[in-house]
Order: C-alpha cells, then structure tokens, then sequence
C-alpha cells in the first residue's frame, strides 16, 4: 500500500467547520436520571484500581445501552475542574471543540460529553492495543519502517491539533496509544495505527491567553510533563506549536536510543528542570548516542526538533513530515531496522505529571536482521518511572520572560517515574516524593528531588544540519 507524503492535499488546512451540531454539544443528564441510564457501567481501568486514593479522574469501562459497544468513560468533578483549563467556562468550550472536530486516525475519538450537578462524563472509544510503551516492551525489536511509521502517525495527530488552532501541551509516550489489539490476520498498518490521547491539557490557540489566566502573582502556571517542557516554557515563555514539537522531538530521542535526551530523573520541580536545562544548554544534547550516528537522516530530525531556541526549531509539523527521513523510499525488502539495541533505564516512572499546582517558572516543557531498538523487561518498568515528573498546576509556577515566546503565527493519562543508564547515572539527591494533584494538570512525580545536580557531562554535537530535499514516498 503506498501511503503519500505530505502533499498539498494532504498538508492542506482544514476547511472551516460547521457551527457544532445539537449533538455534538455537552449533553444535560435529565433530572431524575444518571449515567448509568444511558450506558452499562463496568468497572475502573486498572490504572484508577491501582491507585484508589488519587484525586485524578477515573475512568471505567462502559457499554452503550443501544448499541453495546464497548466505550471509557472519564469522570471529572465539576470542582475539580483543572485551573490550567481556564476554568470551567473554557473547558466547556474545549471539550466543544474536540467534539467538533473532524475525526483523525491519529486521534483518539471523543463520542460524547454529558454533565450532571456535580459531574462530566467524557465517553471516549476504547483503545485496544496498549501504551507505545508497553509495545515496546512486548515487541523488544522495533524496525526503523516501524519506528517511522509512528513518528508519522504522531506528527499527523498533533498537525490535526495545530490545524484546528488546538495546542497539546503533554506529548509523551504515555499518550500515545495503539487503537487495535495485535493480531496474527491483522495488517502492518492497522496493528501499529496509533492515536493521541489525554486532551485535558490541551489550549485553543484562539482564545485571548489572558482569559486562561496563567499567570498568577507574577509566576506562569505550568501543564505537562517537566522533561518533555520546552526549555522556552520552562523559562517562562507561552506554549507554542514549538512547545509541541520539542516534545515530539524527546519521543523521537527516546525511539532511537532508549534514553532521553535529559536526565529526568532530575527533573522533579520547575527548578531542578531549569538547571538541568542550562547544563544540556551550555554543553549540548548528545546525539552521538548509538545508534543515531548510523541513521544519519534520523538524527537530522531529530537535531531539528531539540533545538533550545525556539526560533531555529522545526516547529511547523508539515515541514517535518516532508522530512527525507520520513518521506525516504525503502528500497530493500524486507525493511532494514535501525541497528544496535537500545539500554533503558527507567523512563517510565518519571513520566508522572506534577500535580495540580503551579511550576515555578519564571515566566516571559520486526522486520529484519538487526533491531533498531531492543527493550529489557525491567528496564522498561524503570522506563516508566522517570519519563519525567508534571508540574502541579498551583505549585509550579514560572516567571514570565519576555522576547523568548517564538516568533510563530488528560484524557487518559497513565501515570508513570526516568532513571539514566548506570553508567550515566546523575546524582540526584533524594528527597521526600512531592504531594498534591490539586488539579490533575501536572504532577510531581514521586521519588527524588536535589538540591543541587551533578549532571553527567555531554559532548556537544557540533555537526551541521543538513539541508531538506524533496524525497519519494515509500511504502508501509
């Protein structure tokens, strides 16, 4: 099957939608009736079991009364509703919004919101196929077709968002998942399709940004997860479409070597983030990391995306999917995976959101012989430890800077905990897991926070970019 490239109708903007539909607006739950009178209501996903004391929404299994399909539900309070949303006011308008847009592949589907007196109901399609993650620890090979493959899915799920003026604001692995359970009769195609989900986080770009109210006593609350933030963010700056893709470009780090690009594992508070971020900085991302120098092109674009200045980052999502990486014909059959194993040492856990206060920030985030990336069992669950902490949407705040906004025109979070491999092991010290989730924005993951850090020194990588040409389309 030959998929096309992104070409001027498939990189064309969305025509304008309609006014939204009477269905597609927040539905009112009728006095005298509940939830449970329009779907069978099962029980709590594992993840909501497994942490009974969270303040977070749960989510449960639920079955459409008419039709019996299989659907999640996420259960919000209407008091909690997050403050980084700007208050339920806007997030009712967001949750307008998705429910308005035009289905994606690459996004999970939005079926319905209802409201009570006290509650919102957000009924959300059921993905069957599990976390990129877990994928990744199952598969233990990852083909380099493969590992395009999603890096295309993740790039057109977030220039969907872009298009419809929609920031994400959390890309991380743990929200990506595959839409369809793995299959022996299944094709390539539909056994890696892969969606974007939790869109708590996400802010409409249209929407005057003093009516998000971010800025709090002179600090910039923070949403996301610290070591996906962009250094802009964290420094102070607005979300971007470049905060985005900095966050694309950290996935795709982790895709080709098994590690992040930053120690994670020290970066439990806006503050600890900034010096982690000023180390990288000054001494540069190592992308020297086996095996990036082998895949030349996949560097590449992986050197466009984690550019610390905003302003020289590709930030525009067609531009990197016309990339010659991801546009590059395969001509060998079967497809060559990328080479060398990856070593990961505990993304995962660090992968936690902070909770729900602000980040102080000042304010101005197989097919083939040799696998492209090979995943250990136990490394992975540390993996899952030390994706990188989330800043508490009131507790983590930033000052606002000015001049360093670029030049530019959850709702199915996994919590997770990232720990370097031993022999690049920073130290951190230890120190009592921070508490909160006020508002389920952005936690602090629990573990290790420092006073002071002694990051591991990084060569930096001083070979030049290499100019774009226009590639054929490939198959996959």
């Amino acid at each position: 099957m030959m998929e096309s490239t992104c070409t001027s109708d498939d990189c064309a903007a969305p025509a304008p939608r309609a006014p939204l539909k009477k269905e597609e607006l927040i539905r009112q739950i009728p006095q005298g009736k509940g939830f449970e009178d329009f779907y069978f209501v099962g029980n709590k996903l594992k993840i909501c079991a497994d942490n009974p004391s969270s303040t977070r929404p749960v989510l449960k299994e639920v079955l459409d009364v008419p039709t019996l399909r299989s659907r999640v539900v996420k259960i919000i309070n209407r008091s909690r509703i997050p403050a980084s949303a700007g208050g339920e006011r806007l997030w009712r308008r967001l949750c307008e919004r998705l429910l308005g847009l035009d289905e994606h592949p690459n996004l999970m589907r939005i079926h319905e919101v209802l409201e009570s007196c006290e509650h919102y109901f957000i009924v959300m399609e059921q993905m069957q196929g599990g976390e990129l993650f877990d994928f990744l620890l199952n598969e233990r090979a990852v083909p380099e077709e493969t590992c395009k493959y999603v890096m295309r899915q993740i790039l057109r799920g977030v220039d969907h968002l872009h298009s419809n003026h929609l920031l994400h604001r959390d890309l991380k692995p743990e929200n990506l998942m595959f839409r369809n359970a793995k299959q022996s009769s299944t094709s390539v195609t539909q056994m890696y399709e892969l969606a974007i989900i939790d869109f708590d986080t996400c802010k409409m770009l249209d929407i005057d940004p003093l009516e998000y109210k971010e800025v709090v006593n002179g600090k910039r609350r923070l949403v996301g997860t610290y070591g996906y933030l962009a250094p802009e963010v964290l420094k102070g700056a607005e979300y971007s479409k470049a905060s985005d893709m900095w966050s694309v470009g950290v996935i795709l780090y982790i895709l080709m070597t098994g590690v992040p690009p930053l120690p994670m594992d020290c970066m439990n508070s806006a503050k600890e983030s900034i010096e982690v971020l000023k180390r990288a900085e000054a001494e540069g991302i190592d992308f020297d990391l086996s095996p990036l120098p082998e895949f030349p092109r996949s560097r590449d674009l992986c050197m466009r995306l984690l550019q610390f200045n905003p302003a020289k980052r590709l930030t525009e999502t067609k531009e990197a999917l016309r990339h010659p990486w991801l546009v590059q014909r395969q001509v060998k059959a079967p497809p060559q995976p990328l080479a060398n194993a990856m070593e990961i040492e505990g993304i995962k856990h660090h992968n936690q959101r902070p909770s729900g206060s602000t980040a102080d920030v000042a304010s101005p985030s197989t097919s083939g012989t040799t696998p492209f990336a090979s995943w250990d069992a136990q490394q992975g669950d540390n993996l899952r430890s030390g994706s990188g902490h989330r800043p508490s949407d009131m507790s983590s705040a930033v000052t606002p800077q000015q001049g360093l906004t670029p030049a530019l025109p959850s709702l199915f979070h996994i919590p997770p905990q990232v720990n370097m491999p031993v022999a690049a092991q920073p130290a951190c010290a230890s120190a009592p897991p921070t508490s909160g989730d006020q508002d389920g924005q952005i936690r602090a993951a629990g573990g290790k926070t420092s006073a002071s850090l002694t990051l591991p020194a990084r060569a930096p990588s001083r070979e030049p970019l290499t100019p774009l040409t226009p590639q054929p389309p490939h198959l996959f």
